[in-house]
């Protein structure tokens, strides 16, 4: 497979044709306020979203594909300069999986709290396989920064790689 450009957006394509269409199946969303924090696990709201693609739908942090393969996704987390919380943040696939202790949640972010932490980033991608109508969300509790500078962003996005 080759990824072609036409102009506009970016496609994997085999040789002879057909292909994937990277842009309908992809999203890119991220934290616009300046902090968030949950106290308690909860879902995390990426409010911000900067690209969602025709195959995609987003509410409240939570994605939902419309087209079944393996998706990439990732998701950056930046912690604040002022706080030093602990954060514990997980990548769910339909609704499942509240903390490390069910299998059904796939191991994420988690930064331990101490007093040299600031400014600090981490980030996690996975490769899932996903079908039709899916969905993906990140739970957790913490404190992460946004969109104000000199803060990194904390961002959740995807783009679809094959079937």
């Amino acid at each position: 497979e080759v990824l072609t450009h036409d102009g506009t957006d970016f496609d994997w394509a085999a040789a002879g044709g057909g292909g994937i269409d990277c842009d309908a199946d992809s999203w890119y969303c991220r934290l616009g306020s300046v902090l968030d924090h949950n106290t308690t696990y909860a879902q995390l709201d990426f409010d911000t979203v900067v690209k969602l693609g025709s195959n995609v739908t987003e509410s409240a942090g939570t994605v939902t594909v419309g087209t079944a393969g393996w998706y990439l996704i990732e998701c950056n987390l930046v912690n604040n300069g002022d706080t030093n919380d602990t954060t514990d943040v997980f990548i769910r696939k339909n609704s499942l999986g509240a903390n490390e202790l069910d299998n059904t949640a796939l191991y994420g972010i988690h930064f331990e709290s101490m007093s040299e932490l600031q400014y600090v980033n981490q980030s996690n991608s996975w490769i899932i396989e996903a079908s039709a109508n899916d969905t993906f969300d990140m739970y957790g509790y913490g404190e992460w920064s946004g969109a104000s500078a000199p803060y990194t962003r904390s961002y959740f996005y995807g783009v679809r790689l094959g079937a």
